[in-house]
């Protein structure tokens, strides 16, 4: 008796499933447009510098995402710069020292900027044994003004 109980509820649950499923309607959203800048927010491609390659691989990638630094399963600082959407993942992501990684459009405000330079205002100078040339350096700040 108890057996033909869940028989017949198991049947009936199946039913209504492949009832759903067979009738094919996904539904609809009543507002459409707000996922539209999800998408933007996913896909974030940032303006290319006359001159400087890709910032993001080319400097970032290359310079800063090395191991033992910010890439990797533990990067220094929590910080990964090696990985994809750079400027999105750091756009005003606040810095462990205080104030954001990265201000669009504002690199005197950007950690990230100022760690470059000949006098960061906490830590030490980045890339750690090496410093970047001043026209990376132009190129990181002019990356961060333009792309806002």
């Amino acid at each position: 008796m108890r057996s033909s109980f869940f028989t017949g509820l198991l049947s009936a649950f199946v039913g209504a499933l492949l009832l759903g499923v067979l009738s094919g309607c996904p539904g609809r959203l009543d507002d459409p447009e707000r996922f539209d800048s999800v998408v933007d927010e996913v896909d974030t491609v940032t303006a290319p510098i006359e001159g400087c390659g890709s910032i993001e691989s080319d400097i970032f990638g290359k310079r800063c995402a090395t191991s033992g630094c910010h890439s990797g399963f533990a990067p220094s600082g929590s910080l990964d710069l090696g990985a994809a959407n750079l400027f999105a993942r750091l756009e005003n992501h606040p810095a462990t020292s205080g104030g954001a990684l990265l201000v669009p459009g504002d690199p005197k405000a950007s950690v990230i900027f100022q760690k470059l330079s000949a006098a960061p205002p906490f830590g030490d100078r980045m890339p750690v044994g090496t410093t970047l040339d001043d026209k990376t350096i132009d190129c990181v700040r002019r990356w961060i003004e333009v792309n806002r």
